[in-house]
C-alpha cells in the first residue's frame, strides 16, 4: 500500500497493476469516477477540487485487483480498498456492503456499480 501524503493525496493498494494483468493474459474491466461522485468531498472541497478514483478487476472472476485514488481523503479510505483486495472480494460481494454515509469511501461502492 502506498501514500504520498502529497496534495492532493494519492493512495493504491494494488496486487496487480492494470499493465502486468494484460501482460499476463488478465481481462481486465476497470472504471473510473471523479470524486465530485462524493457528497462529503464536494461540501468540504468544492466541486471543482481534483481528484479521481480507479477500480480494476479481473473479467473472468470479477474479483478486485486494484483501486487507485487521487484526492483528499485517499489515505484515509484506501485501508478498506486494501483489505477488500487481500480478501478477493467480488464486484457482487461490494455491491452489497454498506459504506458509511457521507463518507468519500462511498465511492468505492459508486465504481463498482457502475462496473
Amino acid at each position: 500500500m502506498g501514500d504520498a501524503f502529497s496534495l492532493p493525496q494519492i493512495a493504491a493498494p494494488v496486487r496487480t497493476l492494470e499493465q502486468e494483468a494484460e501482460a499476463k493474459g488478465i481481462s481486465i474491466i476497470k472504471k473510473t469516477i471523479p470524486m465530485a461522485f462524493s457528497g462529503r468531498f464536494v461540501a468540504e472541497n468544492g466541486i471543482a477540487a481534483p481528484g479521481a478514483l480507479k477500480v480494476i478487476a479481473d473479467a473472468a472472476t470479477r474479483r478486485l485487483l486494484g483501486v487507485h485514488a487521487v484526492g483528499s481523503y485517499a489515505s484515509e479510505f484506501i485501508w478498506g480498498a486494501g483489505a477488500l483486495i487481500e480478501e478477493q472480494a467480488t464486484i457482487e460481494a461490494i455491491r452489497k456492503l454498506i459504506f458509511p454515509h457521507p463518507t468519500v469511501s462511498e465511492l468505492i461502492r459508486e465504481a463498482v456499480w457502475e462496473m
